[in-house]
């Protein structure tokens, strides 16, 4: 196989399973939104943790060996979604000039940096407030709320610490996929 016919296997690859996962990350977001809205359910993201504080898995246990809560299939998908838009677009990052992937180094730095603090930040109350549901003997930590700074509009804890884990995940792949990028646009210069 040569490596032209390689790179064009690579890319359908990558094209599917980024489809596949916008499409996974896009109906799951709406799905949530539209409980969010109109049910008003207790916290953001709840939806997709539990239904009526039970554990909402699927696909359903029972039925078949691989099942998750759809926040972890959100996780998945962001994260596969983004792993596929950066090897889609190599080679037109290879054409951009240092100054721009810097710019772009500089944005993934400050996304990684918030999104560990918040990942830290929820898994602290995360923590607290399952001690606390210890003392009461029910430990259920799906149903834990952060209603910090608007308790108006909570945050499922379980929703929270998934998604800023899945964004300090990409945004560390970034800047090492952009590190990968610029090491080559040095290489071929020399």
């Amino acid at each position: 196989m040569t490596s032209a016919e390689e790179e064009a296997r690579f890319r359908v690859l990558y094209l599917t399973l980024g489809l596949l996962s916008l499409a996974l990350v896009v109906a799951l977001l709406a799905y949530a939104g539209l409980e969010f809205f109109l049910h008003r359910s207790e916290g953001v993201g709840d939806s997709l943790v539990h239904i009526q504080n039970k554990p909402f898995e699927f696909p359903e246990p029972e039925y078949f060996p691989i099942y998750a809560k759809p926040v972890t299939w959100l996780y998945v998908g962001m994260v596969l979604c983004w792993f596929s838009v950066l090897e889609l677009n190599r080679s037109r990052l290879l054409r951009y000039s240092m100054f721009r992937l810097s710019i772009f180094r500089l944005i993934a730095f400050l996304v990684l940096c918030i999104s560990a603090y918040e990942v830290f930040y929820n898994f602290s109350i995360w923590s607290a407030l399952m001690a606390y549901q210890a003392t009461t003997g029910n430990i259920i930590p799906d149903i834990l709320v952060n209603k910090s700074p608007n308790p108006e509009t909570p945050w499922n804890l379980v929703f929270a610490t998934k998604l800023f884990t899945a964004l300090a995940a990409i945004s560390a792949y970034t800047l090492w996929y952009l590190h990968r990028i610029e090491q080559a646009i040095k290489a071929r210069r020399e």
